[in-house]
Order: C-alpha cells, then structure tokens, then sequence
C-alpha cells in the first residue's frame, strides 16, 4: 500500500454519497478498450458496482470484508471507463484509496496501478486543488481535474483495459460464488 494512497484517504472528504457521477452527457472515456458487456467478468462487476451504491463503502466493508476488493475494482473498471481517472477520485471521495491500491496490487492490474499511484500523486500534489475538486460540482473547471484528465489519457492510449489485466483475479472471484446473495 502506498504512503500516498494512505496519505490522501486520511485527508480525503468522506461522503456518504458515492452515487454521483457524470451527468454532463459526454461520452465515455474508454469506450476504444470497454469489456464487452455479454461476458461473465463484465455483468460480474455490473452487479457488484450496483450493490456499492445501494450499500456504501462502510456497510460493504463490514458485510462482506474478503470481498471489497472485488467491489473496488468493479468501481475502479466503471468510473475510469466513463470517465477517467478524475470520475474515480471524485466518486470515492477519499474512501478506500488504499484499498483501491491493494486491489489494483492483488489483481496483478500493473497498467492501472501504474497510472493510479500518478492519479494519487497529483492529488497529493496540491492538497488545495484536491479538496476543492472533492467538494465542487464534477464539471466544474478545476487543475487537478484536468491533470487527471491527461493521465487518464494517457492510461487509455496503451489500450489494455482492466477487465483484460484483471481477469484471472476476477474469474477467480466468480468461481468462488462472489457475490453472495445479501
């Protein structure tokens, strides 16, 4: 887990909204490398990242703690395909960075986790800008956004997507019956 991740959950905002995310009609970041949505490991993270917006971080961690990771990264594969790794950021809302670090670690998701600890970086980079991006609307005009932006970009351009990275991690998770029925 890095220092940065840690570092920036302690300073994060924590919301209990984790709901919110692009309404502004734009069009997904990485729909050159989306998994194609008929197979397994894709409607696995669909029906995970439904059930973390009903539930929250706080209750998933306490239901279902060997199974968090698996949520991070149906969040991780979601927010970074619609919208980069500033819709990541801004959704978690300081909750779960290291987490996120050590599901990104576990999943062997070298690509992701290379531009996510740059994502976290930026963040740290200036705690002002982050903590005006955490608390502002998501369209708002903000130069960490636009940093993330550029890094998200540029995580796109190598064109290996999560779900491709991920895989093995993830088929492991629905071979061993996650998630479980509520």
């Amino acid at each position: 887990r890095s220092r940065q991740a840690q570092l920036l959950a302690r300073g994060g905002v924590v919301s209990a909204d984790m709901t919110q995310s692009r309404r502004d009609g734009q069009q997904p970041m990485a729909s050159m490398i989306d998994c194609d949505p008929d197979t397994p490991v894709r409607r696995f993270l669909d029906v995970l990242r439904e059930r973390s917006h009903t539930l929250g971080w706080d209750e998933l961690a306490a239901r279902e703690p060997a199974r968090l990771a698996h949520y991070l990264a149906a969040r991780f594969e979601y927010d970074v395909r619609k919208g980069g790794f500033a819709q990541l950021i801004y959704n978690m809302q300081g909750e779960c960075l290291a987490e996120m670090e050590d599901m990104l670690n576990a999943a062997h998701a070298t690509a992701a986790h290379d531009h996510y600890i740059r994502a976290i970086r930026a963040c740290l980079a200036s705690e002002d800008d982050y903590q005006t991006f955490l608390t502002s609307h998501f369209t708002s005009p903000n130069a960490l956004k636009h940093d993330l932006q550029l890094i998200s970009l540029e995580y796109l351009a190598r064109k290996i997507s999560f779900c491709s990275e991920a895989k093995p991690f993830l088929e492991r998770a629905i071979a061993s019956g996650c998630p479980e029925e509520p």
